[in-house]
């Protein structure tokens, strides 16, 4: 995703920016976990691992190939 910068929050957020020199847009906001989430989500293929205090989560990133 180039341009764009995945952001968790310590409420359980996932932010999703499109950023450039001069400022940063929040696109998307998730709700990716219960409490907050402390480590940066890991790019695994076709998805992202996510993890809060107690649970480590799989989102599967739409690839857009119809597959």
């Amino acid at each position: 995703m180039p341009g764009h910068v995945l952001a968790p929050t310590d409420r359980g957020e996932l932010h999703v920016l499109r950023s450039n020199r001069e400022q940063a847009d929040i696109l998307h906001t998730y709700s990716v976990g219960e409490r907050g989430t402390w480590t940066a989500p890991a790019l695994v293929d076709d998805a992202l691992l996510i993890k809060d205090g107690d649970t480590l989560v799989r989102w599967k990133i739409p690839t857009g190939t119809g597959s």
